[in-house]
């Protein structure tokens, strides 16, 4: 019987260890999946306001006469 409490013992320690290690590990995912959506939503507004400054000096140079063509 010693052996076998033994080996019970053993098991109950590794499963401890296990799921201590998921739940940390399952934060740890969570964290990253917080920190993606941050980067997400950070890249969306860069994404905005380069396409609204390209936008911007598009209608700049069209409102300065850059669109005028010289008659020959």
């Amino acid at each position: 019987m010693p052996n076998q409490d033994f080996r019970y013992e053993a098991i109950q320690l590794r499963l401890t260890a296990v799921e201590r290690q998921q739940a940390v590990t399952e934060v740890t995912i969570r964290t990253i999946a917080e920190d993606v959506s941050v980067i997400k939503a950070n890249t969306s507004r860069i994404v905005w306001v380069v396409l609204l400054s390209i936008i911007g000096a598009a209608i700049s140079f069209i409102l300065r006469g850059g669109l005028n063509v010289p008659l020959v």
